[in-house]
């Protein structure tokens, strides 16, 4: 089963996501920080991690280096969830590791598109 770590972010934004991701089969986990990600990274390292580009202490591009540098950091595909971004900070995100950037408001099928383009069974694919 893969294993889906969500961060941060509005619970609202968490739950709409973590409904997205049901149909998939995921087993999800949620970090309501930066911190609590890093340190449930190192308990079990994920195989996806959805985080929001800004996290309150922590913007993405620092925790992709924490999580990188990190025993297996290099195992999880990650999907930024950016409201607004430039492109430099969206090329500094895939720069650090970030396998992918979603722009705020998504839907099912962006989200599917986005899983299957960085190698992450598609909905049709899950069950």
């Amino acid at each position: 089963m893969t294993h889906c770590l969500i961060i941060a972010g509005p619970a609202t934004d968490r739950n709409h996501l973590a409904v997205l991701l049901n149909s998939y089969g995921f087993e999800i986990q949620s970090a309501q920080s930066p911190e609590e990600a890093l340190a449930l990274c190192r308990n079990r390292m994920p195989d996806v991690i959805m985080m929001p580009d800004t996290m309150g202490t922590m913007n993405s591009v620092a925790f992709l280096q924490r999580l990188r540098r990190a025993r297996l950091g290099s195992k999880p595909v990650v999907l930024i969830c950016a409201e607004q971004t430039s492109a430099s900070s969206i090329s500094q995100a895939i720069w650090e590791g970030a396998s992918e950037c979603l722009i705020e408001p998504f839907d099912a099928d962006i989200l599917d598109f986005k899983l299957r383009q960085v190698g992450v069974a598609g909905r049709d694919e899950a069950a």
